[in-house]
């Protein structure tokens, strides 16, 4: 099962490497510098953050999945674009 994991942060990433173990996992972090400092070779990180304007095209690779874990808590937000994005990635806009 292919498995996505937004919000590999405190509790995203154990989670995706507990996964990777026996599901192809993909995940998103919300700055680029953490996506290039990302660690487990098992789980492919990419960039996304929600208070930005977002390339769905260059995030299909984290929503053609089979399983969606959203990780992001709500304290996250510091503009109104997060609410915006969640609800399309809620709705599956994603495409």
């Amino acid at each position: 099962m292919k498995v996505s994991v937004i919000g590999l942060g405190w509790y995203g990433k154990p989670l995706s490497e507990k996964l990777s173990a026996t599901h192809k996992v993909v995940g998103t972090k919300s700055t680029k510098e953490s996506v290039s400092n990302w660690d487990i070779s098992s789980v492919s990180a990419h960039y996304l953050n929600l208070n930005e304007e977002l390339d769905y095209s260059q995030l299909k690779p984290v929503f053609d999945v089979e399983c969606l874990v959203i990780n992001i808590p709500p304290s996250a937000a510091k503009t109104t674009a997060y609410s915006y994005q969640m609800t399309k990635i809620l709705n599956g806009n994603t495409k």
